[in-house]
């Protein structure tokens, strides 16, 4: 949020996934997110994917919010899990009430439908919540023109383009260094795994 003036951005906080985990309800949620937007005139909350499943709560605490969803092609997901896997992609990490799927793992090739069966009930969620979103933006999408989309949907304003075409060559998650892109080598085993259960909920979303 550099180049939104007054605006900070919380980026998937601990506290609010032990908050949603333990069942908090919407007004613990909000004094949280007031706490940890310190007074800031505006904030944007990034939140984890399995958040979608309290997509319930977090609209009770922040009633009337913009919220944006995110999505990219399955397989390309599985990929860039299989080289780091995030902890929903990890059968027994999350409790299995946080991402809707029970591990039953005995092969490698267990894990793999795991990782897509969760991240096809990410998806299903996201279909059965779809009017909640203000904007449902694809992972090919973020691009300057499509982060000035985003910003000016959530009442940001008009995003100046070369220091954000800048910002975006800079990677997000090690401050510092330049972004070497995410793709990742898509095998035919990830593909199978997308088509046999993510790839028809992410075409409807995509649409």
């Amino acid at each position: 949020m550099a180049l939104a003036p007054d605006t900070v951005a919380i980026s998937e906080p601990p506290p609010v996934e032990d908050v949603l985990a333990a069942g908090g309800g919407a007004e613990e949620l909000r004094d949280l997110l007031d706490e940890l937007a310190g007074g800031a005139p505006r904030a944007v909350l990034k939140l984890d994917s399995w958040a979608l499943h309290d997509l319930d709560v977090i609209r009770a605490a922040l009633p009337g919010v913009p919220v944006a969803l995110l999505v990219r092609e399955p397989a390309a997901v599985l990929a860039s899990h299989a080289a780091l896997p995030g902890m929903q992609m990890i059968p027994g990490a999350l409790d299995a009430r946080r991402v809707r799927v029970v591990a039953d793992i005995t092969t490698a090739d267990d894990v793999l439908d795991y990782r897509a069966r969760v991240l096809a009930t990410l998806f299903d969620r996201a279909l059965a919540e779809r009017d909640a979103f203000a904007v449902v933006c694809d992972y090919r999408d973020l691009v300057p023109d499509g982060l000035t989309a985003m910003a000016e949907a959530f009442g940001l304003g008009t995003l100046p383009a070369e220091p954000l075409a800048e910002l975006l060559e800079l990677d997000a998650k090690r401050p510092g260094f330049l972004f070497e892109g995410s793709d990742r080598p898509i095998t035919d085993a990830l593909r199978a795994a997308a088509a046999r259960w993510a790839d028809e909920p992410y075409r409807r979303l995509a649409a």
